[in-house]
């Protein structure tokens, strides 16, 4: 069972695509996947929910197949296909009732061709498929208790008689029996349950049980009951494969009080056999049991086949949804588990036990998955190996041997590291298997995280550049250490280099150290590193030349109050026009170069201090919670709170989330830095008033960054507008006149409106 615990740790939420809805809860990964069953009216149940599915099957038809086999088999599908379902009424009308039309159609259409051989069947078929289409109409809602008008009425009245006196008069008998289908199904819509019980009784009492019978009594237990009900649905599944979605539904609808009586209708050890089934597959169903009780049945049912799949389903949606950590806290879960499978792996060995059985390599196939859950994985790779099956299933056999050799590492050196990467990679059967991929990339990085290796746990998951939004000093060391040290003679570590870091891997890894301590303010640290950066690889770096850099990050990329404002217009302010070393096309190393010039400026006790001091703010806050230029040192495509200036005080919480499957995304802006320089020049011995009232209505806006940045309500950001609204009639009245005024001011029409 500790093996089994351990298993189910390595597994996480995978989403796997659904014919139904699934809550993000249900997402899992499933190895299991033979196809189960040559029966398609079975295989596209594997996907069934309950209420939540309406899946149709789309590989055949069997009322067109019922409409071949009466007529004659050299009709063709495609054409009755068109005929019935794709063909005007009018024209059909038209081809019964005249001879040339038939005759332009008929080479066309070999449904056509039999009409102009058979009299008979051209008119019964043509008024019959004329009646149908427009029962049709009729037969979308539930009209019998609704109050509606004469016309209505007598129009439902006048297709029921019309569709007697043609049953009647039909001299087919397969035409007889569509008619009583037609208006038993009009009868249940337009007269209600008990009306759609006489005239089943009326038209199929005596008849053969045969297809349109069966269509015929999904209605009539549609209109019924308890164990009537369900027993006609069990009959509908078991004799109608295209049916069998609907007859689910409505027997998870119509689920008796007592089971047994509706078991006890069932005529067939084949209908048997499907109420079982259909038992396990509604909500609530055990499909354990259900199966042993259609195994004692027929051993070779393609039902079983179903159930099989659809329990280690279950049993992977039970067990691997859960996380490593919300697992350990579901110890419950263990011993229903043990008990499951050690009543599953019996029942596994009673079905090998068995004499003729059709399809054994799917049975020992199982019994290998179920060693693989009990933590038997020598058992269950030995069971699994690819000499003991057919071409057939050894794609299947391979995938799960796979698993057994992943689930049964304790530790993962390089060597075992390299041969499994090469196996998944090269063999054939494990192209587009892409569940069987993430799954081991997400137990080599638990294995590598565990071990200390976090470059490698993290590059078997993610290219180098996902790591740019999330740099930790841990994180990083073990980039420095991994693209020293790799091994260039192993294959998975020349998949890493590759694939994952890609060219200059060394001076990628010597600029995410730059870019580390740029985001941290480390403005020393950040120039040496850039400048460890090979020329060329400055020179040809789209990251490093980043197109975000440019001069407009050192001034207001708009007005300073519009976002505190909500003002229309937008102003640029080109302060570094007076100061020519702003002036320069920038990289990486020249704006860390500039930024720390501006540092020493704004912190120094010179002429200018305030202007340095705004310009080195604005620049943070450019960067920062406004996000113009975000990207020139903040690489990720998530928005990251729009900014790059973090507060990274929680490193090992920071450290730990890359080796997961959901990384933890949340980045909390540090205003104190843009607003400490907004404080140092208001203290400036030289600064103005306009300048001053700059600084302010900065320092304002930067402070309004904090609730977008935190997800706080918007309310908190119009307390602070109105809290500041002394201060635009103090700035209107000591500013009257000059550009501060005509440029922001008059244009802040949030406080003009107050």
């Amino acid at each position: 069972m500790r093996y089994f615990l351990t298993l189910l740790c390595l597994f996480c939420l995978y989403q796997r695509p659904q014919l139904c809805y699934f809550d993000d809860g249900d997402y899992h990964f499933s190895f299991f996947e033979p196809r189960v069953s040559t029966d398609l009216g079975v295989r596209y149940l594997l996907d069934y929910e309950p209420r939540l599915w309406q899946g149709r099957n789309e590989n055949f038809n069997h009322n067109l197949s019922d409409w071949q086999q009466q007529i004659g088999q050299e009709v063709t599908i495609t054409d009755l296909e068109q005929l019935i379902y794709q063909t005007p009424v009018e024209r059909i009308y038209k081809y019964g009732r005249d001879r040339k039309s038939l005759e332009l159609a008929a080479p066309g259409n070999s449904v056509l061709q039999a009409w102009q051989k058979d009299r008979q069947l051209k008119k019964e078929m043509a008024d019959y498929l004329c009646f149908a289409k427009e029962a049709a109409l009729h037969t979308g809602q539930k009209t019998y208790s609704w109050d509606l008008n004469e016309k209505e009425r007598k129009k439902q009245t006048r297709l029921l008689t019309t569709g007697e006196e043609a049953a009647d008069d039909a001299r087919l008998d397969f035409i007889r029996q569509r008619y009583g289908f037609q208006l038993v199904r009009l009868a249940f819509y337009t007269l209600g349950p008990k009306s759609c019980a006489e005239y089943f009784d009326r038209y199929f009492a005596q008849g053969p049980k045969n297809y349109i019978y069966y269509r015929a009594l999904e209605y009539k237990a549609g209109g019924e009951e308890g164990a009537k009900a369900s027993h006609g649905f069990a009959a509908v599944f078991t004799h109608c494969a295209d049916r069998r979605a609907s007859s689910l539904n409505s027997f998870a609808q119509k689920l008796a009080a007592n089971w047994e009586e509706g078991l006890a209708l069932c005529e067939t050890e084949e209908e048997k056999a499907a109420f079982y089934s259909m038992r396990a597959l509604v909500h609530g169903g055990n499909i354990h049991k259900e199966l042993e009780r259609v195994l004692k049945i027929n051993p070779n049912s393609p039902l079983a086949e179903l159930l099989l799949a659809r329990l280690f389903e279950h049993l992977e949606g039970t067990a691997f949804k859960y996380g490593y950590n919300e697992y350990k806290n579901y110890p419950e879960m263990q011993a229903q588990h043990r008990q499951e499978l050690a009543s599953l792996e019996k029942q596994l060995e009673q079905q090998l036990a068995q004499p003729n059985l059709a399809r054994p390599q799917l049975w020992q196939l199982a019994m290998a998955y179920i060693q693989l859950f009990g933590g038997n994985f020598d058992e269950a790779m030995h069971m699994s190996g690819k000499e003991n099956y057919s071409d057939q299933m050894q794609a299947e056999a391979a995938r799960i041997h796979f698993v057994a050799q992943l689930a049964s590492l304790k530790t993962l050196d390089m060597g075992a590291a390299a041969q499994l990467w090469k196996e998944l990679e090269r063999t054939p059967f494990f192209k587009d298997q892409y569940q069987l991929k993430q799954f081991t990339q997400e137990v080599f990085a638990g294995k590598f995280y565990k071990q200390g290796d976090y470059a490698r746990a993290f590059l078997v998951q993610n290219p180098l550049r996902a790591a740019k939004d999330q740099l930790s000093e841990p994180l990083l060391s073990s980039f420095e250490q991994f693209v020293n040290k790799a091994r260039w003679s192993n294959y998975f570590d020349n998949y890493l280099l590759e694939k994952r870091i890609g060219e200059n891997h060394v001076d990628q890894i010597k600029e995410m150290r730059g870019v580390y301590h740029l985001q941290r303010f480390e403005l020393d640290k950040a120039i040496s590193a850039l400048s460890s950066c090979s020329k060329a690889f400055q020179a040809n770096s789209p990251s490093f030349n980043s197109s975000y850099l440019d001069k407009s990050i050192f001034s207001s990329k708009v007005n300073p109050a519009a976002y505190y404002f909500d003002i229309e217009q937008q102003n640029i302010y080109r302060m570094y026009e007076d100061h020519a070393f702003l002036a320069q096309d920038y990289n990486l190393l020249s704006f860390a170069k500039t930024l720390k010039k501006l540092k020493e400026k704004a912190e120094s006790n010179i002429p200018q201090q305030g202007e340095y001091a705004y310009i080195l703010a604005q620049a943070l806050y450019n960067i920062g919670p406004a996000g113009w230029h975000r990207p020139a040192i903040y690489y990720s495509s998530d928005n990251g709170g729009h900014s790059a200036w973090y507060d990274f005080g929680k490193e090992e919480k920071l450290a730990k989330s890359f080796a997961g499957a959901n990384w933890e995304r949340q980045r909390y802006y540090n205003p104190d830095l843009a607003i400490k320089y907004v404080e140092i020049g208001l203290k400036a011995a030289d600064i103005n008033d306009e300048l001053a009232a700059q600084l302010n209505y900065l320092g304002a806006q930067i402070e309004l960054s904090r609730p977008h940045i935190l997800g706080h309500y918007w309310d908190w950001e119009d307390n602070v507008k109105k809290s500041k609204h002394k201060d635009y009639l103090k700035a209107l009245k000591q500013y009257k006149g000059t550009n501060f005024e005509r440029e922001v001011l008059s244009e802040c029409y949030y406080y003009r409106a107050l």
